[in-house]
């Protein structure tokens, strides 16, 4: 049997297992991968982390996951030759359809991230991700990576009950000790492998899982540039926890795309 039919039918095969898109209430009709191919140094991703979704969660996010995808490429003491550095200056292009307003609010900003320095502007400095657009679009992006984990490590798509929380860290705001507390509390480790080809450095996950109550807690790394915490779960006792963490965004997996920002240009169009 050839590799494409190989394919198709375990990608048939990965649709009819699953009931719903693991994200919404949605018919399972497409093949999403989370994180996105994007999301690689030279679109150079292992296979797997395939997961069923709805048409309207696959395609919807991607302006989430290119603002990812940017922010992840920018890592501290790095100069323009960096190949990471070099990937997220020609993404300029793809956000410019994706995400214009991200773009806008970074351009807007009093302080820009060093290694932007010439991408945007050349008199800015540094950069904050805590702009309305961005905070939102990473909310995005965190909350479906979180349902993404939950149906790999936990084995079942999140129960559209639960709930899903998620905040996000620059490697300057981490920080080594702030990394190293994570490490204490999240034991576990998961990466994507295909043969000799590995996720590592691009794409590295540490979690800790309760099992009974169908609750995950993770700490994703992208590049050494992006990391994002999430939690799923729809135990009471997890949920006024997590509730309690400064700067969190929680949702239930049917209200997460209600996160994503109002593009002006649809809003006046579907005005007029």
């Amino acid at each position: 049997m050839g590799e494409a039919r190989k394919k198709r039918i375990s990608l048939r095969e990965l649709l009819q297992q699953e009931p719903r898109c693991i994200y919404c209430d949605g018919r399972p009709e497409t093949i999403d991968h989370m994180p996105s191919i994007s999301m690689f140094r030279e679109r150079n991703r292992p296979k797997g982390y395939e997961f069923a979704s709805c048409a309207t969660c696959n395609r919807r996010t991607k302006p989430a996951e290119s603002v990812a995808g940017f922010l992840a490429r920018l890592r501290s003491m790095k100069t323009r030759a960096d190949p990471l550095i070099c990937e997220a200056i020609e993404k300029k292009y793809e956000l410019s359809k994706d995400a214009p307003d991200f773009l806008a609010e970074l351009r807007g900003a009093r302080t820009v991230h060093p290694i932007i320095n010439g991408i945007f502007r050349r008199d800015l400095k540094e950069i904050t991700i805590d702009g309305p657009v961005i905070t939102a679009y990473l909310a995005v992006f965190g909350a479906k990576l979180a349902m993404a984990l939950h149906r790999q490590i936990v084995g079942e798509a999140l129960s559209l009950s639960s709930h899903i929380f998620t905040t996000w860290y620059s490697d300057r705001t981490l920080g080594v000790s702030g990394l190293e507390v994570f490490k204490r509390s999240l034991p576990n480790a998961e990466k994507i492998k295909q043969g000799k080809l590995s996720s590592e450095g691009s794409f590295d996950v540490m979690f800790n899982i309760d099992q009974e109550n169908k609750t995950l807690i993770s700490l994703s790394r992208f590049h050494d540039g992006l990391s994002i915490f999430s939690a799923s779960s729809g135990a009471p006792e997890y949920i006024e926890i997590l509730k309690s963490f400064p700067k969190i965004t929680a949702k239930n997996p049917k209200q997460y795309l209600n996160l994503l920002p109002i593009r002006k240009s649809l809003l006046i169009r579907k005005i007029g």
